[in-house]
């Protein structure tokens, strides 16, 4: 009669690696640290570089005050305003939008929950208007920017 074990039975676990993810990672900036020579022995000498990669987020308040240029004709007797930039209209930039539109439906993330980050860096938005961007479908429609700018701001 053969009585084996569960553990006998169980095959031996597989070893584990660590998936590399260095080569996948997106530099967007390098940045140069150096000693001041002053601090260091008479004799030091450069020997090499190494190289060190760190991942971050930056979340900050980007407002910005648009001058539009204004012109008059009197032959047509009307005002012409240069445009705001793509993507660009009402108080809140694309950036804030596409941003709350991703955390509220990529993230799960609730309006009041939305509404205390954007507050916590400085942007002052009321309920009403975060109310209005998640609900508002006409903005969806509307809004055939908010595919590409998702995808220019976050890869």
């Amino acid at each position: 009669m053969d009585r084996s074990s569960e553990r006998e039975r169980r095959e031996p676990p597989k070893t584990w690696h660590k998936r590399a993810k260095l080569p996948e990672i997106v530099i967007d900036r390098v940045v140069e640290c150096t000693l001041d020579p002053a601090t260091l022995p008479s004799d030091a000498t450069l020997k090499d570089h190494v190289t060190v990669t760190v991942q971050d987020l930056v979340l900050r308040r980007d407002n910005v005050r648009f001058r539009c240029e204004r012109w008059a004709a009197v032959s047509t007797a009307k005002t012409y305003q240069a445009p705001l930039p793509p993507g660009y209209a009402g108080e809140f930039g694309p950036g804030l939008q596409t941003l709350a539109l991703t955390l509220a439906y990529d993230g799960n993330m609730g309006q009041a929950a939305i509404l205390k980050l954007f507050t916590s860096v400085g942007v002052l938005a009321s309920k009403g208007y975060m109310a209005g961007l998640l609900t508002n479908t006409a903005r969806f429609a509307g809004c055939a920017v908010a595919g590409r700018l998702r995808q220019d701001l976050y890869g």
